[in-house]
């Protein structure tokens, strides 16, 4: 899965350079921003979770009057990164899905995507539909320590019996994300400014490596791996995007 994953951010990269250089040489059809309310998939789920602004800016290579293809960037503080995994066959419950009482992360995210979009116009009033790759870095990862020693102690992680558990050390890693985005909108657009609503979903994938120190009642330091326990381990970062954008074509 890993290697997939690779794969789809190599491919990805290369298709950003490719547009970028026809959009320098051809000449950007528009130029826009916007700012978005970003609702984490996990508070869909009845977990904890908090809504954030995200601000973007975004440029448009357009092919006619139905079809564009949009390169941006958007920065985001999102509290609601959950994990994804199988534990392993040292667990309890081999091959099961890991289960989780609510998010492992918060961060800082800096998302860059490329999409296809369709333009259908009528009159003043435009419908968009879109969809896409994107990349995301969290360049800052905050983990929410109780959270993540709950969901290893039931995984299996410290034992059968660990009793209560807390974590003493922990160092993550977690480097860049790759994923898709899907979406709609729908504005006015007077002359050369477009003004519209866009709601649009993100799903993307982390490599994600957790290990350190725990502590038992009672017991002596220990260390542990998560990837002892959970295999496949990644950290998702899902959500609605709800926002309000502009744009000017050239």
């Amino acid at each position: 899965m890993r290697e997939k994953t690779r794969s789809v951010r190599i491919g990805f990269l290369a298709a950003l350079i490719l547009v970028v250089g026809a959009v320098s040489s051809v000449g950007a059809q528009s130029f826009g921003g916007g700012i978005s309310v970003f609702v984490p998939w996990d508070m869909f789920e009845g977990q904890t979770g908090s809504i954030s602004f995200e601000t973007s800016l975004e440029t448009s290579l357009g092919l006619g009057d139905y079809l564009s293809f949009p390169v941006g960037f958007a920065y985001n503080q999102v509290y609601g990164l959950s994990p994804d995994g199988t534990l392993s066959a040292t667990s309890a419950d081999p091959d099961a899905a890991l289960s989780t009482g609510g998010p492992w992360f918060y961060a800082d995210s800096l998302l860059t995507y490329l999409l296809a979009k369709f333009h259908i116009p009528a009159g003043p009033v435009y419908f968009d539909v879109y969809g896409g790759g994107a990349l995301n870095y969290n360049f800052s990862l905050r983990p929410l320590e109780g959270q993540i020693a709950k969901d290893l102690a039931e995984a299996g992680a410290f034992g059968a019996n660990p009793g209560a558990v807390a974590i003493t050390d922990m160092t993550v890693e977690s480097g860049l994300g790759a994923g898709w985005i899907v979406g709609a909108g729908t504005g006015v657009q007077i002359d050369q400014i477009r003004v519209g609503l866009d709601v649009s979903y993100r799903h993307i994938y982390h490599d994600l490596q957790i290990s350190g120190e725990y502590l038992t009642a009672g017991g002596q330091p220990q260390s542990f791996d998560a990837g002892d326990t959970v295999g496949d381990l990644r950290v998702i970062l899902r959500g609605l995007s709800i926002g309000i954008g502009g744009s000017f074509s050239m």
